[in-house]
């Protein structure tokens, strides 16, 4: 299988990604994608699952997945024409124009770790949500209520999604691996956090020519991201040691 990864922010410049991809493939057989399949109302109502178990990860989880990707993603996408917006919307387009199909393959539950863990990840988020509405109530400032809880809840939502990372970057190459017998020229299409993950490990199966292991040029959150993550996998590598 020849493969080229596309990589970036989950709302993006759509035109110039989709151009990056035909450059390097005449026509794409398959098109693999994080979220490739899941639809805003999934979403929401796994968000919602989620609530009672940890209500500022869902907090957060809401604001990111439901007001800036989905929300926010429409309206760039309406308000440019359609040269930016989601990465969906890229799935879509190279699937149309090259009649391929398109797959999923981030298939690890992302709120895993809190299901795993469950009494944990509750008081965790409990905690400060009984704290702060005890603040509420005893006057304090209903705005810096609001950005506390969304501090906390970034910070737990980041953990979260870093301790199941691993495995979804593993699952996202399974995936694709599987289908290199007969998928002959295909795309994944993934935020840039994962691209050198789910890069290297396809390079290391040694099944599958792929053309960008290693971004271009990655994002800053997504150089931050790496960064914090490579940080603590470190600091649990000498804990272990």
């Amino acid at each position: 299988m020849r493969l080229y990864i596309s990589s970036g922010a989950h709302v993006d410049e759509v035109d110039e990604r989709i151009v990056e991809i035909t450059d390097h493939l005449e026509a794409p057989d398959m098109v693999f994608g994080e979220g490739g399949e899941a639809s805003l109302i999934k979403q929401s109502i796994t968000i919602a699952y989620l609530f009672p178990r940890a209500p500022l990860i869902a907090l957060a989880a809401a604001i990111q997945v439901i007001l800036i990707l989905g929300f926010f993603g429409r309206i760039v996408s309406i308000v440019t024409g359609g040269t930016k917006g989601k990465d969906t919307e890229i799935m879509e387009r190279i699937a149309s124009k090259y009649n391929a199909k398109i797959c999923e393959i981030d298939s690890i539950h992302t709120a895993r770790p809190v299901y795993d863990r469950p009494i944990l990840w509750g008081l965790a988020n409990w905690i400060p949500t009984i704290g702060l509405i005890v603040a509420l109530v005893l006057d304090a400032q209903p705005l810096s209520v609001v950005i506390v809880s969304l501090l906390i809840g970034y910070i737990l939502l980041h953990t979260m999604l870093y301790l199941v990372n691993s495995k979804r970057e593993e699952k996202m190459a399974e995936t694709v691996q599987s289908r290199v017998e007969n998928v002959e020229t295909a795309c994944v299409v993934l935020g840039e956090s994962h691209h050198v993950g789910v890069g290297k490990r396809l390079i290391d199966s040694g099944k599958i020519d792929v053309l960008n292991p290693i971004p271009d040029d990655l994002g800053l959150l997504a150089k931050c991201n790496i960064y914090v993550w490579g940080v603590i996998d470190s600091a649990r590598d000498r804990l272990r040691g």
